[in-house]
């Protein structure tokens, strides 16, 4: 009896030290700062921008989840650092300032998820960023809305000549969450309290990148499927390193 009480009482001590170790490792803090913007100008709601293709576009909203985020080692490895999801949202500033715990590390650069993954889409009822209330959900079947774009165009032949890309998908074939990279210049040492990276999301590669997506033809996506994929990798490339500090 002795012995399973000494071997149980190890047991938690060695749990405990092993716990409270990676507490004070993870004593710095990673900041990562989303900047939403269009053609490089800033997100305004109710301001006009313009696309590639000179199609004017009053912005009216602009959300997308980010999760999975992790830093690249100087050796190649990914180190995950959150498996939170988190919901940008251009209405709301507090959104765009992800703060997260991290070792005192040298890094070279970041990976991210834009999007939900298909586990999450099949888990049942979620909570948080993820409760179906955000407006962020369609259906058990449909899944989640990966990233929202909406405004209005006088070159939208929709009703109200409304814009609304609600792209999501996580079936094979559908797939719209994408892996994203970012790689600095140099590699990078935690030497404060606070790392911060500056983030730009730029918009106006929704509709000109891999694919070309004009307004006057594609003003609507609301459900799974070719446009919503072809949307999903022009928004891949949204993201673009701004600054570090």
């Amino acid at each position: 009896m002795k012995k399973i009480i000494i071997i149980l009482l190890s047991g938690f001590l060695f749990t405990s030290f092993h716990h409270s170790s990676r507490f004070v490792k993870a004593k710095h803090k990673l900041q990562l700062v989303f900047h939403n913007q269009f053609s490089g100008k800033e997100m305004i709601a109710d301001s006009s921008y313009q696309n590639a293709f000179g199609e004017n576009f009053i912005l009216k909203g602009f959300r997308y989840y980010i999760s999975n985020i992790s830093v690249k080692e100087k050796n190649g490895r990914l180190h995950n650092i959150s498996a939170k999801y988190f919901l940008v949202d251009m209405a709301d500033d507090s959104s765009q300032t992800i703060e997260l715990a991290i070792d005192k590390k040298d890094f070279i650069g970041l990976q991210f998820m834009l999007g939900v993954d298909s586990l999450r889409n099949i888990s049942g009822t979620q909570t948080g960023v993820l409760d179906p209330a955000r407006g962020m959900f369609w259906t058990w079947n449909s899944g989640y809305i990966m990233a929202k774009l909406e405004g209005i165009s006088g070159d939208s032949k929709a009703n109200s000549h409304l814009v609304t890309y609600h792209v999501g998908g996580f079936k094979k074939d559908q797939q719209t969450n994408r892996v994203i990279n970012l790689n600095f210049i140099e590699s990078h040492e935690l030497a404060g309290n606070i790392f911060r990276v500056d983030i730009n999301a730029d918009a106006a590669a929704w509709f000109n990148g891999e694919h070309k997506i004009k307004i006057a033809e594609y003003p609507i996506c609301h459900s799974p499927g070719a446009l919503a994929v072809q949307l999903a990798d022009n928004y891949s490339k949204m993201f673009s390193l701004a600054g570090i500090r």
